[in-house]
């Protein structure tokens, strides 16, 4: 169901009619540049009661129903057990790209220029001027955005290759603008994603996605995938996911059969959140239709305890956190811009799933006055946990089995994902992904995999895009001093956002990696719907 806020701090979500949609009166949604129209759609998925209670409204079966969904305040400490998940909607568009290729020349951080589109258009950029062998003269590729080093010949994209072709011009082919990567699926031109406003909370065998709550963690990779693609209808080219270990404390592993459309969608799919879709939400939120890129709320979500139980079985809300701490879903900062760390008094468990008092104070929660500056519209319609929370696991992985699908320890990824479902770095013998550039200036595989990236191979993930220098050469060097790793032999998936104990590095262009999926007390992920007819 279509929602609408309804109120400023501590107001409520309101099911959005069938009227007020086939009046099309855009009151509920509206991609603008001004803070009142950056009113990104969201939807609810609620529970088969609650969706039978609302359908009967409409049709005036039953004008009072006793159960309807949104109209309990989520924020205030009360819970609604009839939403399942909240979700933002993020609509197709092209973007002037900065870099095409790793070999072309760093920007300074800085809004992207976006134009919303439809499926019937597409973009491709045109090819870089820059070659490998010409970028560098009389020394070593260690240069930082804009640093003036005479060094440097390779040119800036959008003002060297194509100064007279930065126009937007739909369906070309030769201007610097693109069609983001995460809008095409398989052979499948998209409108739009749906994708969770928060980070996965609930039980890894019955997931939601709610504010308030702590952030499912310490699961394999394999069982986050498993939990994200349940939530909607079944997809039989979705395979792939579980895991054929138990954790440590010998908690059971998921099962693969589990339930399909737990959220009970008519006909959309579910799946877990890729890199490039990762991307997407970055990239719209640091433009001029999002919070962008000078304001604070990348550094975000620092609650670093707030009352995990740390036992040997799952709590209610399904964490598994043997140190005590856990990341509550929504959660703003302290102050504005700040990046200090607080407590929360208020312990989440069986008994007090959710609470709006988990982010220390209501003001600091999703809708609160500090906690709107967590979302990525500065505002309650964004979506939020990008920056802080908890290290978020998504489908990128560098794989040598073959050019579609996934390669991993067969204990934490049991079964191999197939693309689209996963962006794949593949590495070949004579390939990217393990063949360090010559130009390159690091011996590290997890920094020089980003100097071999190109639009076809890595455009639109928030990765070599928007470093800091043309070669990474160590850690940090992603925009806001955040970490740049990607993804290489012995740590092949991805996880981006960084976690609440990250402190300064905390920010949507975090890129990191893991080596092979294992569980970990600050890693959760994220799952996103698309509305697709089951098996395509």
């Amino acid at each position: 169901k279509y929602v609408d806020y309804n109120g400023n701090g501590g107001g409520y979500w309101q099911v959005v009619t069938d009227k007020e949609i086939e009046r099309n009166t855009d009151n509920w949604f509206r991609y603008g540049t001004t803070n009142e129209d950056k009113r990104w759609a969201n939807a609810i998925t609620v529970t088969a009661e609650a969706r039978e209670a609302y359908r009967k409204k409409q049709t005036g079966e039953d004008p009072d129903p006793t159960i309807l969904p949104s109209n309990n305040p989520t924020g205030n400490g009360e819970a609604n057990p009839e939403i399942l998940g909240y979700w933002v909607y993020i609509p197709r568009y092209a973007y002037e790209v900065q870099r095409r290729d790793a070999i072309d020349k760093v920007v300074d951080p800085q809004n992207f220029d976006i134009v919303f589109q439809t499926a019937d258009e597409k973009n491709t950029p045109a090819p870089s001027c820059n070659s490998a062998d010409s970028v560098w003269v009389n020394g070593t590729p260690t240069d930082y955005a804009g640093s003036g080093n005479a060094n440097i010949l390779s040119k800036d994209y959008r003002t060297g290759c194509w100064p007279n072709n930065r126009t937007y011009i739909a369906n070309s082919s030769n201007t610097t603008w693109a069609t983001h990567p995460a809008f095409t699926w398989g052979d499948t031109e998209l409108n739009g994603i749906w994708v969770g406003k928060f980070e996965t909370t609930g039980k890894i065998s019955a997931p939601t996605v709610k504010p308030n709550q702590h952030a499912n963690i310490s699961e394999y990779i394999g069982n986050f995938y498993l939990a994200a693609k349940s939530i909607g209808k079944e997809d039989k080219c979705n395979v792939g996911g579980g895991s054929s270990s138990t954790l440590a404390t010998g908690r059971p592993t998921l099962k693969d059969d589990l339930v399909p459309d737990s959220h009970n969608l008519a006909t959309t799919t579910s799946h877990m959140l890729k890199n490039s879709e990762w991307g997407a939400i970055t990239y719209l939120a640091h433009s001029k239709y999002g919070a962008g890129i000078n304001t604070s709320y990348t550094r975000k979500s620092n609650v670093s305890k707030n009352g995990a139980v740390s036992d040997s079985s799952d709590d209610a809300d399904g964490d598994y956190d043997s140190f005590g701490y856990s990341a509550a879903t929504g959660c703003g900062p302290v102050s504005a811009g700040s990046i200090d760390s607080y407590n929360s008094n208020i312990v989440l468990n069986a008994d007090t799933i959710e609470s709006g008092l988990a982010c220390g104070s209501a003001q600091k929660a999703y809708n609160g006055r500090t906690g709107i500056l967590a979302s990525t519209t500065n505002n309650v319609y964004g979506v939020y946990d990008t920056a802080g929370g908890v290290d978020e696991y998504v489908m990128g992985n560098r794989t040598t089995s073959s050019s579609s699908q996934t390669t991993s320890n067969k204990r934490y990824f049991k079964t191999p994902a197939k693309s689209p479902y996963v962006d794949l770095y593949v590495a070949t013998p004579n390939g990217p992904f393990g063949v360090k550039p010559s130009w390159s200036s690091s011996s590290a595989e997890s920094a020089y995999n980003n100097d071999v990236c190109t639009f076809e191979t890595c455009g639109g993930t928030a990765t070599y895009e928007t470093t800091t220098a043309q070669s990474v050469s160590w850690g940090y060097q992603s925009w806001g001093g955040t970490s740049s790793f990607f993804v290489y032999a012995y740590a092949i998936w991805a996880s981006r956002g960084e976690t609440s104990f990250g402190g300064n590095y905390a920010s949507p262009f975090s890129a990191k990696t893991n080596h092979d999926g294992v569980n970990s007390w600050e890693s959760g992920s994220r799952a996103a719907l698309l509305a697709l007819p089951a098996g395509q």
